[in-house]
């Protein structure tokens, strides 16, 4: 009892909702009917797990939210503001702890990117040792603007894998005060020189230079990154010269993955939502292109979303899920669906107690693997087939240069 003696949650003045309690059931119509429970607010804290755990209720095509149309509010029922997330169980009650431990633990199978880089090297090997037969040239070249790590390691792995295939390679390293006439004009002497068939700008450039510009200044048939924008757009319109390493190294794992497990790669992808993460000109771009070319349901977000309405609203929904948004474990385990698979893109420098420095992917790896279906690690994953991709399209490169045919890179299904 209140200290008006009225019950506590009653209506005192009898207007609308529960009845005083000192009048008889037959003064209220709705005395004696099934009333809702309390509706309790979900701690913030909770609330992306909860969501991750319980299925979303969604209105169907042409069902308006009563609350916020004003022509379907009961009278006296107050406007209210953005339509609230409804959460409900599935099945039977299980209390919210349960809902929250989830179902047994999911061992994820393991995308290994090194076996698949072995695996596309003992090909490889094949391709170079054919151009010499044929007597077709070929050159890789790498340029950097100053000292950054993550370029750094990947200028270095691809020195290594050149000299073990026996292609030849040069590297260029300016200092990261370089100007942009400077850097043109490096790109130029590239350019004209017939042992290069493959040029490489090692990102990412010091703020002071325009990438546009740069990439624009790359001979397009030498553009084995397809930043310039005449192969950008044939990327876009599915008749890609090259496809980016990174994308191309993503459906390659998929694919291979695919055959692995014994599923039909058309009709997977045919029924497969895609969401990738992050929007770069290298990485997302181009695998939203990939993916369309497979004729998968593709979605894109970025770090917007993460700040606003929540990545995980997006990225739940996910039947494969790209992550390349450049940001250490941005996505946890409340980020993704039970079997979802998941390629991890990420390749972000930490330094550990000890002072050395390590790699680490945008994906939570500890809280992420035993829920989904498939994961790829970081490092061991991506980063070993982009290598030997970016050698690849040098050999696609180094044969369109000498006018002759070459297989398509696109790889679809």
């Amino acid at each position: 009892m209140g200290p008006d003696g009225v019950r506590a949650g009653r209506d005192p003045a009898g207007t609308g909702g529960h009845p005083r309690g000192d009048q008889p059931a037959e003064a209220h119509p709705g005395l004696g009917r099934p009333r809702p429970g309390p509706v309790r607010p979900v701690p913030e804290e909770a609330a992306e797990h909860v969501l991750a755990v319980l299925p979303a209720r969604r209105l169907q095509p042409g069902q308006a939210d009563p609350a916020a149309d004003p022509g379907l509010r009961r009278p006296g029922q107050r406007a209210r503001g953005p339509a609230r997330v409804h959460l409900q169980r599935a099945g039977h009650h299980r209390g919210l702890a349960a809902a929250l431990a989830g179902p047994a633990p999911v061992t994820a199978q393991l995308i290994d990117g090194r076996a698949c880089a072995r695996a596309l090297r003992e090909e490889l090997a094949g391709d170079v040792a054919a151009l010499r037969r044929d007597g077709v040239g070929i050159g890789l070249a790498t340029l950097a603007v100053g000292q950054e790590y993550g370029a750094g390691a990947y200028e270095r792995r691809l020195r290594r894998l050149a000299g073990e295939l026996d292609v030849p390679y040069r590297h260029r390293a300016l200092d990261g005060a370089t100007t942009l006439p400077e850097v043109l004009a490096e790109v130029a002497l590239l350019n004209a020189d017939p042992a290069v068939s493959g040029i490489l700008v090692l990102r990412p450039l010091p703020a002071h230079l325009d990438e546009s510009v740069v990439f624009r200044a790359i001979d397009p048939t030498k553009d084995i990154e397809s930043v310039h924008p005449e192969n950008a757009g044939l990327l876009a319109l599915g008749v890609p010269r090259f496809v980016p390493s990174t994308a191309a190294s993503v459906f390659h794992l998929l694919d291979t993955w695919l055959d692995s497990v014994g599923e039909d790669r058309t009709d997977f992808y045919h029924r497969a939502n895609i969401v990738v993460v992050g929007r770069s000109n290298n990485v997302g771009k181009p695998a939203i292109s990939l993916g369309y070319a497979r004729q998968a349901t593709v979605q894109s977000v970025d770090e917007w979303a993460d700040r606003t309405t929540g990545i995980g609203r997006h990225t739940r929904w996910a039947d494969v899920l790209v992550v390349a948004a450049g940001k250490a474990g941005l996505i946890r385990a409340e980020h993704v669906s039970e079997g979802a698979v998941v390629i991890d893109v990420g390749i972000n420098a930490r330094t550990g107690p000890d002072g050395v420095v390590h790699m680490v992917g945008d994906v939570d790896f500890a809280s992420v693997a035993p829920r989904v279906r498939a994961i790829t690690p970081v490092p061991g994953g991506v980063g070993p087939v982009t290598d030997v991709w970016l050698l690849r399209t040098t050999v696609t490169a180094a044969r369109l240069a000498a006018g002759q045919p070459a297989p398509s890179l696109l790889e679809v299904p």
